[in-house]
């Protein structure tokens, strides 16, 4: 798909795409999918399986994001907010997997370890807002905030669905582990 996007004609897709990067976009993701057993390869038991964990955490952010892309961030327009749906959920996954990795993985005590994927998924979500703040910007889209509105509002209630996210997957962690 990160290929088509790329090399197919710009006027094959639907005007609100950013085809070409979408395109690159698609081809990170594909990388991005296997990082996880690349970096963290050779385990066996409970640390393989926390990998697969964080692997497919990876995988259903990015198909959930690929999928906004492909045309479901437009359904804010009907009233449903999917972007917001996106940032509840991702943080979600990525947290609770990536306490599996600090739990098993890494054998860290179980408070180090809710800590630590608060903390690396907290930051990664102020990063990525970061970047959908400034990118339009550095490359002139309008592809951030509603499609170039309302970047403020969209960035603070984001943040604010990720941190809900992160906070509801580790109490279910917590209960579930204890």
């Amino acid at each position: 798909m990160g290929l088509t996007l790329l090399l197919a004609p710009v006027d094959w897709f639907p005007s609100f795409y950013a085809v070409r990067f979408m395109g690159i976009g698609a081809l990170v993701f594909a990388a991005g999918v296997q990082l996880p057993p690349v970096i963290f390869h050779g385990r066996r038991g409970l640390q393989a399986k926390a990998v697969f964990n964080l692997q497919k955490a990876v995988t259903i952010g990015l198909l959930l994001s690929g999928a906004g892309e492909l045309g479901l961030w437009q359904l804010y327009r009907i009233g449903f907010p999917y972007d917001k749906l996106v940032h509840f959920i991702v943080p979600a996954m990525l947290a609770a997997s990536l306490a599996g990795m600090g739990l098993h993985y890494w054998r860290m005590r179980f408070s180090r370890a809710l800590f630590l994927a608060a903390g690396i998924v907290i930051l990664l979500g102020v990063g990525w807002e970061a970047v959908e703040f400034y990118s339009d910007k550095l490359f002139g889209t309008q592809l951030f905030g509603v499609y170039g509105t309302d970047i403020s509002i969209d960035t603070i209630v984001d943040l604010i669905c990720n941190v809900l996210g992160v906070s509801t997957s580790l109490a279910i962690v917590a209960v579930k582990e204890k």
